[in-house]
């Protein structure tokens, strides 16, 4: 399905608004699909404490989880996993989309929006003619 690049050293698109620790890339086998890269990342002085995800190489940011490491933040572990799920589907299925013009971004998943720099009217514009546009989106891994 994939090679693993275990400690791989990461091209990204735009540094990542976490402290990255250490990074693991997947680069699938089938053509047209988009690597992913899951690194782990420091929270609150601890080291591999949250997960980043990156999509392409250059790689851009996808998200990272927890968004918050405080306990007030704290819902427990299946609100994450679940986004967790989400995300990683999104992009090994072939669904994901990630579309930037300077500091706007838009990424899709399957039945969600993450918008920033923009309203949905305007993203759903984008989404459906991306000209002008860079964007971030691949096959899926199971060709």
């Amino acid at each position: 399905l994939a090679s693993i690049e275990r400690d791989a050293t990461i091209d990204w698109d735009e540094a990542p608004g976490t402290v990255v620790t250490r990074c693991d890339r997947a680069v699938p086998r089938a053509i047209g699909a988009v690597p992913l890269v899951v690194c782990r990342s420091r929270i609150d002085g601890v080291d591999d404490a949250g997960v980043t995800i990156g999509v392409g190489d250059p790689a851009v940011v996808d998200t990272w989880i927890p968004f918050c490491g405080c306990d007030a933040c704290d819902h427990g572990s299946q609100e994450v996993l679940e986004t967790l799920d989400e995300h990683l589907m999104a992009i090994v299925t072939g669904q994901f989309r990630h579309l930037r013009r300077r500091s706007t971004t838009i990424t899709s998943l399957p039945g969600s929006l993450h918008l920033v720099g923009i309203e949905c009217e305007q993203a759903a514009r984008a989404l459906a003619n991306p000209s002008g546009w860079n964007e971030v989106s691949g096959t899926s891994w199971f060709h």
